[in-house]
């Protein structure tokens, strides 16, 4: 997810000269620009990743809501006969491999939180599964390429937590988004200076998301280093170094 974009694919992802393919396994090909994706029935999905190189940077996580081209409509008209899989391919040369029935539940998706994705964010377009790892959710789409072998289950994603300090009149407001992943969802526990501070119990559906805040007051005038992680369904917390 964090990976940059290389100046040669920068120029080949041009709106003007990018263009997705849908392709393999006896298909009627479906080659689309962005403008043919921003013309057809937009889907919606909610998913949320982070970057496992940097889990705690807040400029690297995304959770929310996802707006594109559901991908089973692209394989209904492509009719393939037999596909059991696909490559996904992207501009860097990055590849997913997924069995079709998580590629069905897809988006190539063109907005984020109601916003065209920015080029750092995977723009045209990027490969969502919600429910996968944000390895398996591949910026800067460019293809998928169906086969009739099969394919290994694909890499879920994990729960995790967004993290926003508001001040208030005698503290702070701590609050994000939590995601909940492949290993369920029981909490959020905040930290301050490597002490726990404040635990909250939360509830969220399968690959769903919540909302949380909860009100910090400072001991005394310093300075704080302060982050959140969440609590698995067996209380279990993800990595809470930042």
């Amino acid at each position: 997810m964090c990976r940059p974009c290389a100046e040669g694919a920068r120029r080949a992802l041009a709106p003007a000269h990018w263009a997705f393919a849908l392709i393999g396994a006896g298909c009627r090909p479906q080659i689309l620009s962005a403008r043919d994706l921003a013309a057809l029935p937009q889907a919606h999905a909610a998913a949320g990743m982070y970057c496992a190189a940097a889990p705690h940077d807040a400029r690297q996580q995304r959770a929310g809501m996802w707006r594109g081209v559901g991908i089973a409509a692209l394989l209904h008209a492509a009719a393939p006969a037999g596909a059991r899989s696909g490559v996904a391919v992207a501009a860097d040369g990055a590849r997913a491999v997924l069995p079709l029935a998580w590629l069905a539940r897809g988006l190539l998706a063109t907005h984020f939180a109601g916003s065209p994705l920015a080029l750092e964010a995977g723009a045209p377009a990027r490969l969502i599964v919600p429910g996968l790892s944000a390895c398996m959710n591949l910026p800067w789409i460019e293809r998928i390429e169906l086969s009739t072998e099969p394919a290994p289950e694909p890499l879920l994603a994990s729960s995790f937590t967004t993290l926003t300090a508001q001040p208030a009149d005698d503290g702070f407001v701590l609050g994000g988004t939590a995601f909940c992943g492949a290993e369920g969802l029981r909490g959020v526990a905040v930290r301050v200076d490597d002490g726990l501070a404040l635990e909250l119990a939360l509830a969220a559906p399968p690959l769903g998301f919540v909302r949380w805040s909860i009100d910090w007051r400072p001991p005394g005038a310093g300075r704080w280093r302060i982050y959140a992680a969440v609590m698995d369904a067996a209380g279990v917390e993800q990595s809470t170094r930042p």
